[in-house]
């Protein structure tokens, strides 16, 4: 179990989180919700990748998230949109220290995702 520190616990299978729910379930546009004994399931397919500028981002749901220095949020990183500043997007991700547990999604897109491609030197561009 994870504890955030909110005080809600979220317990983590094989890298996806589960949160104890009592609340009627609504399965929003482009999410997978599932629910299991009173856990509700959220399946986020999340990587890094590195653009063929050296920039690191973060991939949740084909969106992108840039990280934001050293700015420390809920015992983690925070990781904006990278569409902050082009769509005005307010979404944004929390992920632990090392890296490897996503703590909190933020916000909804109000955009599309920007598309990537890896190309043949093993960097992702722009599609």
């Amino acid at each position: 179990m994870i504890r955030l520190l909110s005080g809600k616990q979220l317990m983590m299978i094989q890298g996806f989180t589960f949160h104890r729910t009592v609340k009627m379930i609504r399965l929003l546009s482009g999410k997978q919700l599932v629910m299991i004994q009173g856990f509700t399931f959220h399946r986020t397919g999340a990587e890094f990748i590195t653009l063929n500028t050296g920039v690191t981002l973060l991939l949740i749901n084909k969106y992108s998230f840039h990280k934001l220095g050293a700015s420390k949020y809920c015992g983690g990183y925070r990781w904006r949109c990278s569409s902050k500043k082009r769509h005005k997007c307010k979404a944004f991700a929390v992920l632990s220290v090392d890296d490897t547990t996503i703590l909190r999604l933020v916000g909804m897109h109000n955009h599309d995702p920007t598309a990537y491609k890896l190309n043949q030197k093993g960097f992702y561009v722009k599609a």
